[in-house]
């Protein structure tokens, strides 16, 4: 599967931060091939304004990846 843009968009409602289907490609070192980060429905969540989040796994499963892509630095892969 190759790559998209992962679309970035203000959340609705109430709510602070909308992730739907969200999959991260992360570039091999090794040439053109891309490793995908997440699930392979990708990760959906929902946050309120007042409230919060905790995203916590071992090394290399992607925690800084999803950080650089919630802030608009990172848009490879799928979903929004």
């Amino acid at each position: 599967e190759a790559p998209n843009k992962i679309l970035v968009c203000e959340p609705l409602d109430d709510n602070l931060l909308v992730l739907r289907g969200v999959r991260i490609a992360v570039p091999e070192s090794a040439g053109r091939s891309v490793r995908w980060l997440g699930r392979s429905e990708g990760i959906s969540v929902s946050v309120a304004r007042e409230g919060t989040l905790l995203i916590q796994g071992e090394s290399g499963v992607g925690k800084s990846s999803l950080l650089r892509t919630i802030a608009g630095l990172w848009d490879d892969g799928v979903g929004s």
